[in-house]
């Protein structure tokens, strides 16, 4: 129900470690928006990523629970889009 009103998750404290940097947390915000006329198309969103990829540089964990194979999991995910 929260959803339905509005309320979005937060952005979890140690994001960047993960490659949800400023600019792919701005591509997530812009998927909420309520209205669909107001979201990014697909094409727009696999541009924004590319780009946030591309910039992106690993920073070491913030917690021990944070593994190599979570690291390589997500990178794998960010650069999903970037394969051409």
């Amino acid at each position: 129900m929260q959803i339905v009103r509005g309320t979005r998750p937060e952005r979890p404290h140690f994001s960047h470690t993960i490659g949800f940097t400023d600019p792919v947390w701005a591509i997530v915000e812009g998927c909420w928006k309520e209205h669909h006329s107001l979201r990014p198309d697909v094409r727009t969103i696999v541009r924004r990523l590319t780009a946030a990829a591309e910039q992106w540089a690993p920073t070491p964990p913030l917690h021990d629970n944070f593994t190599a194979a979570d690291e390589s999991n997500t990178f794998s995910m960010i650069t999903l889009f970037d394969s051409g």
